[in-house]
């Protein structure tokens, strides 16, 4: 048999059966029966004096001092259910001092029969029954009535006690069950609670340890999360009924120039933009600071925007050192095209002079002025990329010849390569374009496809046009390139590591310089690669002045 408590848990720390325990499970009858004792001495003063009312009171004194008296912490929890087994007693003797008057006191016996009933549904009847028989025991002994022979009153009276009992237990069996669901569901919530407290700290920490201002929005654009790191870059306070973005003032490159807010990185946002690496720049003092700023959506359980967390990298250093990069190859580059100018012209009056030069001194020449043109069109190249801009003069030019021209340049390069180069074109097309510019572009695109293909493959050149454009396709059967070379294909100085390991000639600027030289002319320049199969570069050029 277990037992099980009836009463809450007032006190954590203290056992289930303590003394304190006990004692508030008595207490309410123990009350009870003092405001009664109370009220029959107001109604009955006479019958104070009676032994029989002191005898009556004597075994809930004593009960009440068992109560407080022993250790039942240290007992087996079943040993309580003598208290209310006692008290049924104490009350029938209690009823038999005055039956006329005190008879309602039968009553209280419904406070034991609820203790009882936390024994269970099955333990606690059969113990009402022991106690409805100790409750009717003063009756059959003290009374003089002849008719306590009678079974009817004694079957009742247990009848009416075990069906409280049997109901009590039920009603007291469900709220059991209801409160361990609540217990575990409050321990879940706990654990919970904690996880996410954890998990809080550790976030914060995290934000809090890198080096890149983070800042969280949610989907009414407020702030719920700023590491130190962005305090310091927004380092105006906002005042009231100011943006966000107006905390954090930016420019662009000059300094000078205030970004608008509604292109703010914070501004974009709050509305939902997802972007990388917007270049902005900010103050902190007297310094410029130059700052990547890049946000990404956060979206609840059913897709809806619900907040953008925005990140402020700072790349003050790597853009000074990309502008150093820059002016160092510029520098250089300029130094080094005045020599080749002056070494292409000397070339040049060697071989148009009247000088009888042995023939293999000639190809030698023949040699070293190619060479040159090379080098001479790569420092051109660094330095337009290093403007970044492409001055073009186009005119109606025929852009079939051009590419018969300039394939059949590149016919001896593919020809040592062992690649086929095909061209595909009609008798004539005009278009509107810069001639030295487009066969710049042109040989980059032919000298990739021949570079890149293997022995035996096959490099195409093609062009056709449509209402308003002209399309010229460069296409091999070379190595490809994979998704993530191809979205870097147009960086500056970019090589792919398949290049590098092949061994692969080249510095990483053709396809950035000839993609600026078409956009110069109003064109467009696309890529389409994969590994193993080949590339396509389609080049749009306007057909005339018109369509530029």
């Amino acid at each position: 048999m277990r037992t099980e408590r009836f009463l809450p848990d007032w006190d954590g720390d203290v056992p289930t059966f303590s003394r304190r325990r006990v004692v508030l499970y008595q207490l309410p009858l123990s009350v009870t029966l003092l405001v009664l004792l109370v009220i029959y001495a107001a109604v009955s003063p006479a019958e104070l004096g009676d032994p029989r009312l002191h005898a009556s009171i004597i075994p809930h004194v004593i009960i009440v001092g068992v109560c407080a008296a022993v250790p039942w912490g240290r007992l087996p929890e079943q040993l309580t259910l003598l208290i209310p087994l006692l008290d049924m007693f104490a009350i029938g003797l209690s009823r038999e001092v005055d039956p006329h008057v005190l008879s309602a006191m039968g009553l209280l016996l419904v406070y034991p029969v609820v203790w009882l009933s936390t024994a269970g549904p099955v333990v606690g009847p059969i113990l009402t029954v022991i106690g409805s028989g100790l409750a009717l025991m003063p009756s059959f002994v003290l009374s003089d009535d002849g008719d306590h022979g009678t079974v009817v009153r004694p079957f009742l009276l247990t009848f009416v006690l075990v069906a409280i009992s049997i109901s009590t237990a039920i009603v007291f069996r469900a709220l059991m069950m209801k409160r361990q669901q609540l217990d575990v569901k409050d321990a879940e919530l706990q654990t919970l609670l904690r996880d996410a407290e954890q998990r809080e700290r550790l976030v914060n920490t995290i934000v809090n340890t890198v080096s890149v201002g983070v800042l969280a929005l949610d989907e009414h654009g407020d702030s719920i999360l700023i590491s130190h790191e962005q305090q310091e870059h927004m380092n105006c306070a906002i005042e009231p009924h100011q943006t966000l973005a107006a905390s954090m003032p930016i420019f662009s490159g000059d300094m000078i120039t205030p970004i608008p807010e509604a292109a703010h990185p914070i501004s974009r946002a709050a509305k939902g933009e997802t972007f990388a690496d917007q270049l902005v720049w900010s103050k902190r003092g007297d310094d410029r600071v130059a700052l990547a700023a890049t946000a990404r959506v956060m979206t609840d359980d059913a897709g809806n925007f619900a907040g953008s967390v925005l990140a402020f990298s700072d790349i003050t250093s790597l853009v000074t050192a990309l502008t150093a990069k820059d002016d160092f190859v510029g520098n250089i580059s300029h130094e080094l095209r005045t020599p080749l100018t002056s070494l292409l012209g000397y070339l040049e009056l060697v071989k148009d002079g009247s000088f009888s030069l042995p023939a293999d001194v000639t190809k030698y020449l023949a040699v070293a002025e190619r060479n040159a043109q090379r080098l001479l069109r790569l420092v051109t190249d660094v330095l337009a990329v290093a403007a970044d801009e492409f001055t073009v003069s186009p005119q109606p030019t025929d852009l079939a010849e051009l590419l018969e021209k300039r394939v059949a340049n590149a016919r001896p390069a593919a020809a040592s390569n062992k690649v086929q180069l095909i061209l595909d074109q009609p008798p004539s097309l005009t278009a509107y374009v810069d001639t030295d510019q487009i066969s710049r572009v042109v040989d980059n695109l032919i000298s990739n496809a021949i570079k890149f293909s293997p022995a035996g493959g096959t490099a195409k050149v093609s062009v056709r046009h449509t209402a308003h454009n002209a399309i010229v396709e460069v296409s091999d059967t070379g190595i490809g390139m994979s998704a993530d070379e191809q979205s870097q294909a147009f960086t500056k100085f970019f090589r792919s590591p398949t290049h590098s390991k092949l061994a692969i000639p080249g510095v990483g600027l053709g396809l950035l310089t000839s993609k600026s030289i078409v956009e110069s002319h109003g064109g467009t320049l696309t890529l389409t690669s994969a590994l193993g199969t080949g590339t396509t570069v389609t080049v749009s050029l306007p057909l005339s002045q018109r369509d530029s």
